[in-house]
């Protein structure tokens, strides 16, 4: 599933000219389409917070038992190396239960200046209701992308 990390195009968000759109990056129109406090919100929240290397973020909507399994400087370590890769998820649908989740996403990745993706990745991610809160209960995909991109660097 690593693959489903890289975004075609650019790294360098900087490089995106002003008024010129990043569709790989989840927005705020993005999240404020999907309803307050379901898995899919969860969702799209973490990936926002992985593309913009926003560590509090990541661990307020990861569950405890998942952060357990990375230090804190190897999460921060994993955030940083995926964070300009992150492709952006696309909710294909979801299964729910009292406290857990599947939300079945395509990760797709766009060229800069076009409308359509280049890459649509799918991937199921997996959701645990924590204190009346969905949380991401699999670190997998970032640690894998993570491994991935800094397998490649020379």
């Amino acid at each position: 599933m690593s693959g489903a990390i890289a975004a075609c195009g650019s790294n360098d968000r900087a490089a995106v000219a002003p008024g010129q759109l990043n569709r790989n990056l989840v927005d705020q129109a993005d999240i404020a389409s999907v309803k307050a406090g379901t898995p899919e919100r969860t969702v799209l929240e973490w990936f926002q917070a992985v593309q913009f290397d926003d560590i509090g973020g990541v661990r307020q909507l990861t569950a405890p038992n998942a952060l357990k399994k990375l230090s804190p400087d190897k999460l921060a370590a994993d955030i940083a190396a995926v964070a300009p890769a992150m492709a952006k998820p696309s909710v294909v649908s979801r299964r729910l239960g009292p406290s857990l989740a599947a939300v079945r996403v395509l990760l797709l990745s766009y060229t800069r200046g076009h409308a359509k993706p280049v890459l649509a990745i799918p991937a199921t991610l997996v959701l645990v209701r924590v204190h009346g809160r969905w949380l991401m209960s699999d670190l997998s995909l970032l640690i894998e992308g993570a491994r991935a991109i800094n397998q490649s660097k020379p």
